[in-house]
């Protein structure tokens, strides 16, 4: 349905901070192909997952417990597959853990933050419910988690500063709408739910839009 990102060589990206974010948007996309039971789309978003992890010295992880045969023989299955993909994420973590490289799954994590906030904002234009609006208070306190993280990463990977850069900047839109800015009183404790305005979706979603376009074209 054109929500998710156009499938790329993972050779045009780079840069391991480029690398990594992209992983975390095709695990994201992955995610959202099978939630539509888009099973042959989600094969390839796992081929390309398996490609860029490869890349980043992490392929092992899908040979774990045969993960990625496992993956394409349960492709039906939507139980099965749930808990492969779990499987796969933790595999993937005690790797990093144990390799000392917590930034590469900060980075992958804003990378799957973005996606994930891009297709609810184009799921979100199409309905009538305009969920995204009571929601994305909760989304940028995970963000504000996400900023931090990748902070802590930034000595063993440099490039990651204007990665924060380009969030930092999303969560400086938010924290200037008067939606927000109402929602505290003058000791700055939230006195009510943050629901934000239309307009103020489509402001951020554009900022949204604008910072996956350049993960996906390869400029980090």
């Amino acid at each position: 349905d054109g929500l998710t990102s156009q499938m790329k060589d993972p050779s045009v990206y780079m840069t391991n901070l480029g690398k990594a974010l992209n992983l975390g948007v095709y695990s994201a996309d992955l995610s959202y192909a099978l939630l539509n039971k888009q099973h042959q789309t989600a094969m390839e978003y796992m081929k390309l997952s398996r490609q860029i992890a490869g890349q980043l010295g992490m392929g092992s992880v899908y040979e774990v417990n045969d993960i990625a045969k496992r993956f394409e023989k349960n492709i039906g299955t939507e139980d099965s597959l749930t808990v492969i993909i779990s499987e796969l994420q933790m595999e993937m973590d005690f790797y990093l853990d144990e390799n000392n490289q917590q930034q590469i799954t900060a980075i992958a994590f804003a990378g799957a933050w973005i996606e994930s906030m891009y297709i609810a904002s184009k799921v979100n234009e199409r309905s009538k419910e305009k969920t995204l609006n009571k929601k994305f208070s909760d989304q940028m306190l995970i963000l504000e988690s996400i900023i931090n993280a990748l902070k802590a990463g930034e000595k063993k990977e440099p490039a990651i500063t204007s990665l924060v850069s380009g969030l930092e900047g999303i969560k400086k839109s938010y924290e200037a709408f008067d939606s927000v800015k109402n929602s505290y009183d003058n000791n700055g404790d939230i006195v009510k739910k943050i629901v934000l305005k239309d307009e103020e979706i489509a402001l951020l979603s554009e900022e949204i839009r604008a910072l996956r376009s350049q993960f996906l074209n390869g400029d980090f």
